[in-house]
């Protein structure tokens, strides 16, 4: 039996909002493996909300260009096949909360 590359089993994580609760950050595991969770709230919290999704992606893809000891730019302009060779697919959608709608 060989291992799928893909798998649609997600992790999950449960928590209750709070009132001080400012956004929510779903990302796939290609974020996470080149930010922190306090690196993704530090820059949410420290950026416009507009493109903030894409803020964050850029940061990771950042990371990943450093850890490959070469400059984003020079990561941008590696094609998308290549690419994967590089990092993994990143998706981010970030969900700024109305605090007057928690409980």
């Amino acid at each position: 039996f060989i291992k799928p590359i893909l798998t649609a089993e997600p992790t999950i994580s449960v928590l209750k909002l709070q009132p001080e609760d400012q956004f929510i950050i779903f990302a796939s595991d290609g974020l996470w493996e080149h930010l922190t969770n306090q690196e993704a709230v530090d820059i949410v919290n420290n950026n416009p909300r507009h493109g903030i999704a894409k803020g964050l992606v850029k940061a990771a893809l950042r990371q990943a260009a450093k850890k490959r000891e070469m400059r984003y730019s020079d990561l941008e302009k590696i094609e998308a096949g290549v690419r994967r060779h590089f990092h993994d697919d990143i998706t981010v959608i970030v969900i700024l909360l109305d605090k007057s709608h928690v409980d």
